[in-house]
């Protein structure tokens, strides 16, 4: 049986996609319910498969308030990811003890393997309170915030 999930995008009235060499790189924020089947075993180089862009997903838990975990800010670090799939394995037949806010970064970057490709911000520096200019990352990580 097919799992069931819900994706909805969260526009700004400023957000939009850049055309970068003929490709569209967008940071507009993908916010989802769970997961999509074979997330528990897919490599970063093809987490561009299951999503488009940055991504926060929400899984319900035993309780409130949501744990938060940041993985692939930089596209070549997938430790976060493969630590990430182990304990998702290990509660697979059961509810989460915790609710979890899993913020999924620069899956682009992580497709070609690089820490963020040349035309990238560096997800590192774009979290509000930081000094970097205001960009269409910038906004997207403060959707992150707001909805965490």
């Amino acid at each position: 049986m097919p799992r069931r999930w819900s994706v909805s995008i969260v526009r700004g009235s400023r957000l939009a996609n850049r055309f970068i060499s003929g490709m569209i790189e967008s940071f507009m924020l993908q916010i989802r319910n769970d997961l999509p089947a074979g997330f528990l075993t897919v490599s970063a180089a093809d987490l561009h498969r299951y999503f488009q862009g940055p991504t926060l997903i929400h899984l319900q838990g035993q309780r409130a308030p949501a744990v938060f975990v940041s993985i692939l800010l930089h596209g070549n670090e997938d430790v976060g990811l493969k630590a990430i799939q182990q304990v998702l394995t290990a509660f697979a037949d059961r509810v989460l003890p915790r609710e979890l806010m899993l913020f999924i970064g620069n899956i682009e970057a992580a497709q070609h393997g690089v820490r963020m490709l040349p035309q990238q911000e560096d997800f590192n520096r774009v979290w509000p309170g930081t000094t970097h200019p205001e960009s269409a990352l910038t906004r997207c990580m403060n959707q992150v915030v707001d909805h965490v």
